[in-house]
């Protein structure tokens, strides 16, 4: 079926190129169309081939749609094989490499290529990269083949042979070709035109030959796949190694960071959790009452209290005891190896032997245990710190509003270390563990004198202490100690019942609270650094993709002469995001376990809690959805930047 055009005209803004232009072509032959610079030669080819629509006119048969254009220059895809540039229709038709295999054998065979199909287009002279891109040009089964000057390169040799390829080609297909070359388009021309004057003029008119027996091959149905779009972007971003290398480690980087910040703010209770429970008096806690006594404008001044037997009842309280700070102060400086050791003092209700280091349980009032954090306040190893000696000295004034008299009470003990507990120096002080038990035994024989006498009636001050009517009194320290195994849990138990009134304490609570503190601070602070280092890496993203799609332009103007579609270009564009995507997710994976191995190896190092768990599935989740999120970002808005000028510059030749 031949090639008819009828009425068409076309124009840029007010320059005229064709003006009611009626032709009719060959189903086959060599048709060379002349003219000079400017007079709308690759217009014409445009037009027909798709690539512009007229203004008004058509043009029909001959399967137009299926026509092949070659441009001045080759165009070939350096990063791509001879066999692979070949082959590029098919693949932007979605076909399998199976198929294509099939296909384009015989066309390498017909122009000579075999030997050079696995060589890359540098490998290649000006010739030879001529006869790849017109194999690439019938590859696609069309009866037309369009040529844009195809020997405008080549010296006289190259072009007299490329001419002959295209002669020997129009036995079977329609070669319709634009050239200054009028020595060899005279020549071997079936048909020759001149263009001017806005219309094709015929030189010379041939009698059409048609091939009765030549069969278009039935067009594909198949459409560009992602996958064909991941195989060729994988292949020119192996030409770009170093730019993929240096921006996805850089992604990955920051993607480790977020990984790192998730794992840390998911795991850090529980991590806290577990170092505070090699406490040695991990179980041990303070309750208060918390009255308010007077009020004055926005200003409360409270005080605390011993809680009554109703609020005990309602938290299931059962095991209390009276508090003996202030016989035997929470805080107080210490001399141990000739220094001066600020420690804290606290009582072990029920002893764990598991949780010592080396050494043995508390056995009688002047034994203790300390912690690796004194230790290391006095210069000491564990095994020279068993046997040393800590010398007491406090004195307790007993008072109070009910008595007219009152006593002094000497604490004047001497302390033998007999263990070391086990608990790690991290977010930690020195502490000196005390039994309960054998100093209560010891306030029960020290007695008030003075008071005695004023009762009439001996009175130790165990006595006092056991006594509700003396509660209000400073003796008592203003709460109550328990014991229990889960203080988190009674912890919020508290607060959920007492959130304003009763205040819970210990040693692992206060270290827990403060500690998880001040890692939320920095976790906010980073948070701050993360969102604005995403934000850099969506910008090195957009910056780097951009710069890989400007240099492979080529693809988009090839897919846009091959398959005339705009959404195949951006199927191209996810297919370099889809690469990018696994990359990415893939070294952030191997950053993320390998920082986590390292980190929690510096942390145990420096006998700090494991805070980061070896495979945090859902910061690994969070990482993925961060890294698609950029994906699809990437893909898009560099791609928004490409227009269709510039790929239409990219295939433009001289008019």
């Amino acid at each position: 079926m031949s090639i008819h055009i009828s009425h068409l005209s076309f124009a840029y803004g007010k320059n005229i190129i064709f003006d009611d232009l009626n032709l009719t072509l060959p189903d086959t032959g060599f048709v060379v169309i002349l003219g000079p610079s400017g007079s709308g030669k690759t217009t014409f080819l445009s037009l027909l081939s798709g690539l512009l629509k007229p203004d008004k006119g058509k043009i029909k048969g001959n399967d137009v749609n299926k026509s092949s254009l070659v441009f001045q220059s080759p165009l070939l895809l350096d990063y791509l094989s001879v066999e692979e540039n070949v082959a590029l229709p098919l693949l932007l038709q979605g076909k399998t490499m199976a198929e294509i295999s099939l296909e384009v054998a015989p066309v390498l065979a017909n122009l000579n290529l075999e030997e050079l199909k696995e060589k890359y287009p540098y490998h290649l002279s000006g010739g030879e990269q001529v006869r790849v891109a017109i194999a690439r040009g019938l590859i696609k089964n069309g009866k037309t083949l369009i040529l844009d000057e195809p020997t405008g390169q080549l010296d006289e040799k190259n072009s007299a042979a490329i001419y002959q390829t295209l002669k020997d080609l129009s036995h079977d297909h329609l070669i319709l070709l634009v050239t200054h070359d009028e020595t060899n388009g005279i020549k071997l021309a079936d048909e020759l035109y001149r263009l001017e004057q806005h219309t094709l003029k015929a030189i010379k008119k041939g009698q059409p030959r048609i091939n009765k027996e030549e069969k278009l091959a039935s067009s594909s149905k198949k459409k560009f796949s992602l996958r064909n779009a991941i195989f060729i972007n994988f292949r020119y971003l192996l030409k770009k190694k170093t730019r993929t290398l240096l921006s996805t480690l850089f992604l990955s980087f920051n993607m480790m960071l977020i990984y790192l910040g998730i794992n840390l703010n998911t795991n850090m209770t529980s991590s806290i959790n577990a170092l505070l429970q090699e406490y040695y008096a991990y179980e041990v806690m303070n309750l208060s009452v918390k009255e308010e006594v007077a009020r004055e404008g926005k200003l409360h001044l409270t005080k605390n209290s011993i809680p009554d037997e109703e609020v005990l009842s309602i938290l299931k309280i059962k095991e209390t005891y009276y508090s003996l700070s202030y016989f035997l102060p929470t805080y107080q400086e210490v001399q141990l190896n000739n220094k001066a050791i600020d420690t804290s003092f606290y009582p072990v209700i029920k002893e764990e032997t598991n949780r010592l280091s080396i050494g043995h349980r508390i056995s009688s009032l002047e034994e203790v245990v300390v912690n690796e954090s004194f230790l290391e306040e006095a210069g000491l190893e564990q095994k020279q710190a068993l046997g040393k000696k800590i010398h007491i000295h406090h004195q307790a004034l007993i008072y109070s509003k009910q008595f007219s008299s009152s006593d002094n009470i000497y604490i004047d003990l001497t302390f033998q270390i007999v263990g070391i507990s086990k608990e790690k120096k991290a977010f930690n002080k020195p502490c000196i563990y005390y039994s309960y038990s054998f100093f209560s035994e010891y306030l029960e024989n020290q007695y008030l004198i003075n008071i005695s006498e004023e009762l009439e009636k001996d009175l130790s001050v165990f006595d006092l202490l056991h006594d509700s009517k003396y509660d209000q009194d400073d003796f008592k320290a203003n709460g109550i100690l328990t014991y229990h195994k889960n203080p988190d849990q009674l912890e919020e138990q508290v607060k959920k019942i007492y959130p304003d009134t009763i205040t819970i304490s210990s040693q692992a609570l206060e270290v827990k609270n403060s500690t998880i503190d001040i890692i939320s601070s920095l976790l906010k602070v980073l948070t701050l650094f993360l969102v604005l280092n995403t934000i850099c890496c969506l910008m090195l993203e957009f910056l780097v993709v951009y710069s890989l799609y400007a240099d492979n332009i080529r693809l988009f103007a090839l897919i846009k002469t091959f398959n005339r579609n705009k959404k195949d270009i951006l199927k191209s564009a996810f297919g370099l995001q889809m690469i990018f995507l696994v990359l990415i997710f893939l070294s952030s994976f191997i950053l993320s376990l390998f920082s986590t191995i390292l980190t929690n190896g510096i942390l145990h190092f420096f006998q700090y809690p494991s805070f980061f768990s070896l495979l945090d599935i859902n910061s690994l989740l969070f990482i993925f959805l961060i890294s698609l999120f950029c994906s699809l970002i990437g893909a898009l808005l560099p791609l928004r930047k490409i227009k269709d000028k510039d790929i239409n510059q990219e295939l433009e030749g001289e008019d």
